[in-house]
Order: structure tokens, then C-alpha cells, then sequence
């Protein structure tokens, strides 16, 4: 199963609890099953995508991390492995904030 986790840090971003949090991140390693880890740009946070058919992985890193870091944790899965759309789906719109003007209304068939 896939996961991706969306995580932020919590409280203040002082030397000190960035350092206790990359000793920590140091010492325990990636998750195991990860695919890919990013970073926001903004030093906020980042993203883990993770295949692991043991949930209880993730949550023991999730604990392991709760003092400096707030963790949303979805299993997702490919789009090409989640089935055909409903039957009567011919249309779709896309909402203006996801493209610009120029794609707006987007058909597909």
C-alpha cells in the first residue's frame, strides 16, 4: 500500500529543537518503504511517499516524531490502479484555481 504523510513543524523553529529533531531523523533513518522524501520551500515542512504493507511502521514513526512534527498520514493509490470512472462521468470541469483561464472547462471523453 502507498502512503504519503504531509508533515509541518510544530512550535518554534529555534537551533535547538531543529537540531534534537534532525539528531533524531539522523539516528532512525528514513522510514523503511520510502519512496521519495521532499521538503517545502518554505521550511515548513515536506512530504513522504512511502509503500509499506505495515501500517504500524508509519505510526511508530509518527510517534517517534510528535514532539517536533504535526503528521497527516493518507494511504493513496496510482490512478491507473483505481478503476474506470463511473459510467455516466463524460465531463469534466476544472475549477479555476487549478488551471488558467485558457484550460478552464477542460472535456474529456
Amino acid at each position: 500500500m502507498l502512503y504519503v504523510t504531509r508533515y509541518t513543524i510544530r512550535g518554534e523553529r529555534t537551533k535547538e529543537r531543529i537540531g534534537a529533531l534532525m539528531t533524531t531523523f539522523a539516528e532512525r533513518g528514513e522510514i523503511p518503504g520510502t519512496i521519495a522524501h521532499y521538503t517545502a520551500m518554505d521550511g515548513s515542512g515536506g512530504f513522504v511517499l512511502v509503500e509499506s504493507d505495515d501500517a504500524a511502521t508509519l505510526y511508530q514513526a509518527t510517534l517517534a516524531y510528535q514532539e517536533w512534527l504535526e503528521m497527516d498520514t493518507t494511504p493513496i493509490m496510482r490512478i491507473e490502479d483505481a478503476g474506470a470512472p463511473h459510467p455516466g462521468f463524460t465531463r469534466l470541469t476544472v475549477p479555476p484555481h487549478v488551471v488558467g483561464p485558457a484550460r478552464r472547462n477542460a472535456t474529456t471523453r
